[in-house]
């Protein structure tokens, strides 16, 4: 079994590292998304949207494009 870890969620162009990936090891059969989170801020309220905008496209938006980019590719080498 071949695995690589790769982080997409700062600043990683996500076309750019699963082509990566593809090219230097094989066609992705599985995809594990873990994001870990961005640190916890000190308190919730108070929190500038800039912070918020940034966690959310590191925690969500990511995970969203990786999958998008891999998952045409991984149902079709099901078939």
């Amino acid at each position: 079994m071949t695995y690589a870890a790769a982080g997409a969620g700062h600043g990683v162009a996500t076309g750019q590292l699963v082509k990566t990936v593809e090219e230097e090891l094989s066609p992705v059969d599985v995809l594990v998304n873990i994001t870990g989170g961005p640190p916890p801020p000190t308190a919730v309220a108070g929190q500038p949207a800039q912070l918020w905008s940034e966690q959310f496209q590191a925690m969500v938006l990511s995970v969203v494009a990786v999958t998008d980019r891999v998952l045409p590719g991984m149902c079709q080498s099901r078939s």
